[in-house]
């Protein structure tokens, strides 16, 4: 539920406007159902306020499949990176655990928050269903003006 809200909300933030990170995390926050995820989520807010590299956040945070610490390290991705999806997919990977996880989580709400243009048009070129996935991108597009 917290990965479908930040998809939600991201779709929903106009990155051309003064985007608050803190806030982001919050809202995530208040529709946590678990202490731990709360929790992780709070660390996560911890770790961008200090400026922590992705080395040091994986080890507060862990990076396993497991949901409590790929969706907790792939929104600190996002949120270490907004204005960059090639960044966030980065830092996302390259830092070990569940890469294939991390990497998808985190640029699905980077992809969703700055929109198709900011993939790498080589990236695009490549992409299998290209025109599936740009017509679920597009329906998602059309939800923006819907409350979360």
């Amino acid at each position: 539920p917290i990965q479908s809200l930040a998809i939600g909300l991201a779709v929903r933030t106009d990155p051309g406007f003064s985007f608050e990170p803190f806030d982001f995390i919050y809202k995530l926050e208040q529709k946590a159902k678990t202490d731990e995820i709360k929790s992780k989520l709070r660390l996560v807010k911890d770790l961008l306020q200090n400026n922590a590299p992705p080395k040091e956040a994986i080890k507060s945070i862990g990076c396993s499949v497991a949901v409590h610490e790929s969706m907790p390290f792939s929104l600190y991705s996002f949120l270490k990176h907004p204005t960059s999806f090639k960044d966030c997919l980065y830092c996302a990977v390259l830092h070990g655990g569940d890469r294939d996880t991390l990497g998808a989580m985190a640029c699905s709400i980077s992809g969703a928050f700055l929109g198709i243009r900011s993939l790498p048009v080589k990236w695009l070129d490549k992409l299998e269903n290209k025109e599936y996935i740009t017509e679920l991108a597009r329906e998602l597009l059309k939800s923006r003006s819907t409350s979360c």
